[in-house]
């Protein structure tokens, strides 16, 4: 579904027993402190996606949600959308919630559905947003994952969900470059 093998940022626990950390850096995983601005993980992401060209795959929230409805987002993924300009596509994952039990690794089976947005752009590119700039753009990015999903699984952003957007626009690719 992408057209070239994307880079992650998983957390730091996964990456403490060598055969797990060999397959996560394998399929393009970087550790990722969740309990702070891992400024690290922020510059390898960044790198990959303004030097190298590649595209990233970020779960905003940071953790899985037990009740399936969305949770507060975090800022990392606007901050990247601030400050590279990348466009960002929107995706929602539903229907994994029963694959959060430890005996799911022996049967992993569950009835999960994949939507994509459209990809959008935050307006301005800015090397140093304020708190409250990255918190618009976040807001909006849940925004937009949000109105994919079902609308009992808007979770933290039930009430905003129908807010109109005013940090970011839909991205229109130019022909024949790749972004």
């Amino acid at each position: 579904m992408v057209p070239k093998p994307p880079v992650f940022l998983a957390k730091k626990e996964l990456f403490k027993v060598p055969p797990a950390s060999f397959l996560l850096r394998s399929y393009g995983a970087y550790p990722v402190d969740r309990r702070s601005a891992d400024m690290r993980a922020l510059n390898w992401i960044t790198n990959k996606l303004v030097n190298e060209d590649r595209i990233a795959i970020m779960f905003p929230e940071g953790t899985r949600s037990k009740e399936g409805g969305l949770l507060r987002g975090q800022p990392g993924v606007a901050l990247l959308a601030i400050t590279t300009g990348v466009p960002v596509v929107p995706f929602a994952l539903t229907g994994s919630e029963n694959l959060q039990n430890v005996m799911r690794v022996f049967k992993p089976t569950a009835d999960m559905t994949l939507r994509i947005g459209k990809p959008f752009k935050v307006n301005e590119k800015c090397e140093r947003p304020s708190r409250a700039g990255i918190a618009r753009v976040t807001e909006e990015i849940m925004i937009r994952i949000a109105r994919l999903m079902p609308e009992d699984k808007w979770g933290h952003y039930t009430d905003t969900a129908d807010k109109e957007f005013v940090v970011t626009s839909e991205h229109v690719p130019e022909i024949g470059r790749s972004n």
